[in-house]
């Protein structure tokens, strides 16, 4: 009777180790399957922000290759711009050109057209210094000089109205 009451006593404390166990297993098995639900939850996070990071650099992605193409756009913007201002700096430059070549043509001419009637002035002056001119012939010097006078200031004249023209301080009538 006794061995059975030890036994009894030992069924017991078996059955409460058992028991003991049991509880432990089933706490551990709790506590394993919420590490398991939380790892399930990072798993879905991190699924998460990694899907909304790539969202995030395609987006990226796509701005950058938007303000590249208008950056682009406005380069060559630039660069058109740039040829037309470069052809119009051509274009100017021979215009000034060609203008300084007119102006040295006209220049040629004036001092031409100058010169002869100061030529003929001089001429005629120094044949009036001769003391054995005749009253003939220092008239007739005189009126060469008077025409030759007439003509240069004529020449100026006109040379000066031109300049007045192109400065705007004299307009012309049709």
């Amino acid at each position: 009777i006794k061995n059975t009451s030890a036994h009894q006593a030992r069924y017991e404390e078996v059955l409460a180790s058992a028991a003991t166990l049991e509880n432990a297993i089933q706490s551990r098995e709790q506590g394993l399957l919420d590490e398991i639900r939380n790892l399930a939850r990072l798993d879905f996070i991190l699924t998460l922000v990694l899907g909304l990071l790539a969202l995030a650099s395609t987006l990226l992605v796509a701005g950058l290759y938007r303000r590249l193409r208008s950056l682009l756009v406005q380069v060559r913007r630039y660069a058109e711009e740039g040829a037309r201002l470069l052809r119009n700096e051509h274009a100017a430059r021979t215009e000034a050109e060609n203008a300084v070549q007119a102006r040295d043509e006209v220049l040629g001419i004036v001092t031409h057209d100058l010169l002869n009637p100061l030529n003929t002035i001089t001429i005629s002056a120094a044949l009036l210094d001769q003391p054995s001119i005749s009253e003939d012939k220092r008239a007739h010097h005189m009126a060469i000089i008077r025409r030759s006078v007439d003509g240069m200031t004529r020449l100026i004249q006109d040379l000066l109205n031109v300049a007045k023209v192109k400065t705007g301080l004299l307009s012309l009538e049709r």
